[in-house]
């Protein structure tokens, strides 16, 4: 039985090292080599991503300083929300 391959917008946001195991998920799903590379071409690059994002969070360090980051960025994003309530 053939599973579905994910909606191709699902695949967008897919950092660099991602792409080999969603290939290889996509190939078992039944995917075509050439579905494939037009999903992985439709793709926008990296730094027009980076270039466009309001916030990046970089995870290279350890879950601490990811949950520090994430929390930080939360506190702001509630701070703009109440901020813009309160108008």
């Amino acid at each position: 039985m053939r599973r579905r391959l994910r909606d191709h917008r699902a695949l967008a946001p897919v950092a660099a090292g991602g792409v080999h195991a969603l290939a290889a998920e996509a190939l078992e799903a039944g995917a075509t080599r050439e579905e494939i590379l037009a999903v992985i071409e439709a793709q926008v690059s990296p730094g027009t991503r980076l270039a466009a994002a309001d916030d990046v969070i970089e995870n290279s360090g350890g879950l601490d300083k990811l949950a520090t980051r994430v929390n930080q960025l939360h506190e702001k994003y509630l701070e703009i929300a109440i901020g813009q309530s309160g108008s």
